[in-house]
């Protein structure tokens, strides 16, 4: 999410990430080294605002999870594309980390996370994956061994896997006019297969892959103050 709004964090690592229990999900921490690589859509708005960048001055980073062209020359001046894919190696080395701290097991989670590890950690980083293309991939290898069950909740049992989302869809449409149609028919979301909503379960609760279309059905139940119902 962070690399879609033109930031990038520059110092990722375990000890930046902290856990928020109400929301049961891990928060990104320690902004310092971040940087603002331009303009892009505030979360749920269309403003294109440029942001404040950090104030730090000089490289500030810690060398265990740094990316090797980081560590060659700290200073030098970069594309875009090559800080945003520093950010995926210091994550790769971060969840490696973590993984040493875990049973050994030979689960296909496990196995897939680690091969996802070793795409994101190559030392050319024209070569590593793209934190996109890294979520896409770690997804899909999640529903891979889910039973495909479909089932009709309330959209409020369902929870986001972000803490933001941006304010239309990938085919450019504004969120509002889905919202606008679950307003108008409750049902809706019911009647249309392409709405269904990917999820995974976690600790036995329900967390949604598509963080737009639950903010939709959120929304709509919220303005028409009725429970809206999704599959």
């Amino acid at each position: 999410h962070l690399h879609s709004q033109g930031i990038v964090h520059g110092d990722l690592k375990p000890s930046n990430w902290l856990w928020k229990a109400e929301a049961d999900l891990p928060c990104l921490s320690d902004f310092e080294t971040a940087r603002d690589l331009g303009t892009a859509p505030s979360c749920g708005t269309d403003d294109l605002t440029p942001r404040s960048r950090s104030t730090t001055v000089l490289p500030m980073l810690t060398r265990r999870y740094a990316a090797p062209e980081i560590l060659e020359d700290p200073g030098r001046r970069r594309r875009k594309e090559e800080d945003k894919l520093a950010d995926v190696f210091s994550l790769g080395r971060s969840i490696e980390e973590v993984l040493t701290l875990v049973a050994r097991s030979s689960s296909p989670e496990r196995e897939a996370l680690e091969s996802l590890v070793a795409d994101m950690c190559r030392n050319d980083p024209f070569e590593r994956i793209s934190a996109a293309k890294a979520a896409e991939v770690w997804w899909d290898s999640m529903f891979s061994s889910c039973d495909g069950e479909t089932k009709i909740v309330e959209c409020r049992e369902v929870r986001y896997t972000q803490a933001a989302c941006s304010s239309r869809f990938s085919d450019g449409r504004p969120l509002h006019e889905l919202v606008q149609a679950i307003v108008h028919d409750p049902e809706y979301a019911l009647h249309h297969e392409a709405l269904v909503l990917d999820i995974v379960v976690v600790r036995q609760r329900y967390m949604s892959v598509d963080n737009r279309r639950l903010w939709c059905y959120h929304e709509a139940q919220r303005e028409i103050g009725q429970p809206v119902y999704i599959r």
